[in-house]
């Protein structure tokens, strides 16, 4: 069996494959979860998204924002933002030095990309760049792996996940939101299961941008091989079939505290 030892993953989405993968093969939730946003937040002048990748999650702001703007650190991401997100803006830059002036943004949005940062830096940025009545919503959600009516997609899963381990980060929760985010006061916050039709092709896709890939072929193992075995194992789980894929997640919302 093999593993993915020995990390060397500080530049993990610094990867054109990657870039490549997240702009094509993403199923469209960022879309559902910011309708649950616009429920509590409402509409907001503008809208900071940090660490927004190849800006899947920037465009999926447009219906609470009149102006999106995007925040990646990695170029190799950022290639893909304008295509996706052609009326959106976007700016180089990490959650630990974020290049806007202070008290300027009454929206601040986080999807996933606070795994990766550290949070003892960001949440004092944070608090200097949100406006005093703004918002912070920090948001995420795991792999696709709740098949409707099956465990079959939960059991592969476990498998792949095995088979090539994921990247070591700091995962973020809603434990970790109410226990130390200074500057912050959790305000509010919901648990969700978003469905998605899929097909057994587009989930292989998917699948093949998960960052445990991108971490097994940096420690040498050929990406055809990890896509041979997901194609071969992935085939009785969905039997040619369009199935329904749940995914879950949760929403925080963190309310600045008085400076």
């Amino acid at each position: 069996m093999e593993r993915a030892e020995n990390y060397l993953m500080d530049d993990i989405f610094n990867s054109d494959d990657l870039g490549a993968g997240y702009a094509q093969w993403r199923p469209p939730v960022h879309p559902r979860i910011v309708e649950r946003i616009v429920k509590r937040v409402g509409s907001v002048a503008r809208a900071l998204d940090i660490g927004c990748g190849t800006g899947l999650s920037t465009r999926a702001l447009r219906p609470l924002t009149r102006e999106a703007i995007g925040m990646e650190p990695y170029v190799a991401m950022l290639r893909w933002s304008q295509s996706i997100a052609p009326d959106a803006s976007f700016v180089a830059g990490a959650a630990e030095a974020i290049p806007v002036r202070s008290q300027s943004m009454p929206l601040l949005t986080a999807a996933g990309s606070l795994n990766w940062a550290d949070l003892d830096r960001f949440f004092p940025e944070a608090r200097r760049v949100v406006t005093d009545e703004g918002v912070l919503v920090v948001y995420d959600f795991g792999q696709g792996c709740d098949l409707a009516g099956s465990d079959a997609l939960a059991r592969w899963n476990a498998q792949f996940k095995l088979r090539y381990p994921s990247p070591p980060c700091r995962p973020v929760n809603l434990q970790t939101l109410s226990a130390n985010t200074p500057g912050f006061t959790l305000r509010d916050s919901e648990e969700f299961a978003v469905p998605i039709s899929i097909a057994p092709d587009f989930y292989l896709e998917y699948a093949m941008t998960e960052t445990n890939v991108e971490a097994a072929v940096r420690n040498g193992t050929s990406k055809q091989q990890i896509r041979d075995w997901c194609e071969q194992t992935l085939a009785p789980v969905f039997d040619g079939e369009v199935r329904e894929v749940n995914f879950r997640g949760f929403i925080a919302y963190l309310s600045p505290e008085p400076q």
